[in-house]
């Protein structure tokens, strides 16, 4: 395998290296987003925006209109009505953390980038009131988590791809897309039937395709719903079922073709992205030539002015580079656990799925690559410690295998296979406990205090950061508990009390409060708790409002404990939520905050 491939397979996933924006950036900001989120700035002409980003502050997640979670990768950008211009560029996809992207109402153009279907995580994707145009991009089909998808009032046009179908997929809320008031065009893919349907765990209640006026009734999709009108008309399967394939000596023959298809492939040689070989001047019989060996899968439209069909199909190309047989024997993996990588070798079947768990992916199952992994494969920059890597693999004779192996990362945070407590450093400055030296495999930090209504509240659990930070804690006597478990499972515990002895009273000041106010955790799940210090005797008032600005919620401030107020979320749907506070006669205070249940 060429560098050149490795690091185009490396830019797909989580914790890459990105090309520098020059070395002395580089050598000045080394967080894992830097790059990709100048690349966004210059693209987008931030110079202009009404509010900017200092590109000089390495400190990312400081960032106007940027939110990170605990490990300081980005989870949001929300730059709506910012002035921002130009087009989105392909840098966007790797931001492998982002779950909120809210672009409205600004002046972007051109086509949206592929490389948006490679934020996987993502969850909310608003691009309203800009001048985007082109054609929809099927990777978009791959957001299996979004949770809202709008793109009104643009220039997008072209027809829907059949792939959309997958958006939402995997989300356990209700969906909704809305795509009015564009140049859509075409008919209704019959995948889309998944949309008009209530399948659980899944419930799409909104989908908006109106004033597209080249679509079937401008885009009223009821009728689709129900009695199939406006359906993309399906010729009888005779006509692709003539089609032919044939690979051999690199390069791939597609035979039966009328002058109307549309032919695409993706493989090893299009870097594993869909590209077109013809639309509208097909010859009857298409070479694709200059073809390294592997696998191919190639995607036929067959229309020949009255008729449709599709036909997608894998196709093996001959050539000099062996890539190994096609069965499927997961006993010949080979796993190696490096300095601060993983590298996998033997994944020749025909299909592989390789996922990742552990401390970098915060402890939640990553998919690494499917279908189209390299027959050696190197997961870099992770963190010292135990992951366990999943492999699923698929045969050309219909064998099938999987298999899951822990595998040991080495690297300069210095975990060791075995814990000892006695080695935490505990310490406290004004309002703030600082925990050091949480280098295990797994840790647990738990406290208990003025500031927790006197109730144990997690503060992380195994995604805690080596030095973590518990700040803005009101006067006293708090108890904070560790749990710690090796890779060699061993586990120790540790319960420190620690006194809190803030020396600055300024807040007692109302005018401090908007500093002061802390809201955790962000995103919740079941609860969320408001920190309002040394407030406890003023009298106010919290509303709480959904995205679309209806109200939800209002509690009074009267009610804090130990400056403490914890609202249940068990009835909230997953989404963004906004807190507004009113204290006496101060301004109001808004807090943007998202809900994700487990469920």
């Amino acid at each position: 395998m060429n560098s050149n491939k490795h690091l185009c397979l490396l830019g797909y996933f989580f914790l890459l290296a990105f090309l520098p924006i020059s070395l002395a950036q580089n050598d000045i900001c080394d967080h894992p987003d830097y790059p990709a989120l100048v690349a966004f700035y210059n693209a987008t002409n931030g110079t202009d925006w009404t509010e900017k980003w200092d590109l000089s502050d390495c400190q990312v997640c400081d960032w106007f209109g940027v939110s990170c979670n605990q490990q300081n990768r980005v989870t949001g950008i929300t730059l709506d009505e910012n002035g921002l211009t130009g087009m989105i560029p392909t840098e966007i996809g790797s931001l492998n953390f982002l779950r909120v992207l809210i672009l409205d109402n600004n002046l972007l153009t051109g086509q949206l980038p592929s490389s948006i279907g490679n934020l996987t995580n993502l969850s909310v994707l608003l691009l309203n009131d800009n001048n985007l145009s082109g054609s929809l991009p099927p990777q978009i089909g791959d957001l299996a988590e979004i949770e809202f998808l709008s793109f009104t009032n643009n220039q997008i046009e072209g027809a829907i791809p059949p792939e959309y179908a997958g958006i939402g997929i995997s989300t356990l809320v209700p969906v909704q897309i809305r795509m009015n008031n564009n140049l859509l065009s075409g008919c209704f893919p019959s995948s889309l039937k998944t949309w008009c349907s209530s399948l659980p765990p899944i419930k799409f209640y909104t989908i908006d395709l109106l004033n597209n006026p080249d679509l079937p009734n401008g885009g009223n999709f009821s009728p689709f719903c129900n009695n199939d009108e406006g359906i993309c008309p399906v010729a009888s399967t005779n006509n692709c079922e003539d089609l032919q394939f044939l690979g051999q000596n690199e390069q791939i023959t597609v035979s039966g073709l009328t002058l109307l298809s549309k032919v695409e492939i993706i493989g090893q040689n299009t870097d594993y992205q869909t590209i077109i070989i013809c639309e509208d001047d097909c010859t009857e019989v298409q070479i694709i030539p200059n073809l390294s060996k592997g696998r191919y899968t190639v995607k036929v439209n067959l229309f020949d002015g009255e008729n449709y069909c599709y036909k997608e199909t894998s196709v093996m190309v001959d050539g000099d580079n062996n890539t190994g047989n096609e069965k499927a024997d997961c006993g010949n993996l080979v796993f190696i656990g490096g300095n601060e990588q993983i590298t996998i070798e033997g994944l020749t079947a025909q299909t592989n799925k390789v996922e990742i768990l552990g401390r970098n992916t915060e402890w939640q199952v990553i998919p690494i690559c499917s279908g189209d992994c390299y027959p050696t494969l190197v997961i870099p920059d992770l963190a010292a410690g135990e992951y366990a890597v999943k492999i699923n693999q698929s045969g050309s004779d219909g064998s099938y295998c999987y298999r899951e192996e822990k595998v040991l990362v080495e690297g300069q945070s210095n975990i060791v296979g075995s814990v000892n407590c006695d080695d935490l450093l505990f310490s406290s400055s004004n309002d703030t406990i600082i925990i050091d030296g949480l280098t295990a495999s797994y840790n647990k930090v738990e406290i208990l205090g003025r500031n927790t209504d006197w109730q144990v509240l997690t503060i992380c659990d195994g995604d805690c950061l080596d030095k973590q930070i518990i700040p803005d804690l009101a006067d006293g006597e708090y108890t904070v508990k560790i749990n710690q478990g090796g890779s060699d499972g061993s586990y120790c515990y540790r319960e420190e009390k620690i006194i809190i002895e803030n020396n600055n009273n300024s807040r007692n000041s109302i005018a401090d409060f908007s500093g002061n106010l802390v809201v955790y955790p962000n995103p919740a799940r079941d609860r969320i708790n408001i920190q309002l210090p040394n407030i406890a005797l003023q009298k106010g008032m919290i509303h709480i409002y959904n995205f679309f600005g209806q109200h939800i919620l209002a509690t009074s401030i009267n009610e804090l404990n130990q400056n403490i107020l914890t609202i249940d979320l068990n009835g909230f749907e997953n989404g963004i939520y906004w807190m507004v506070i009113q204290i006496n006669d101060s301004p109001q205070i808004s807090q943007r905050f998202i809900v994700e249940h487990l469920r």
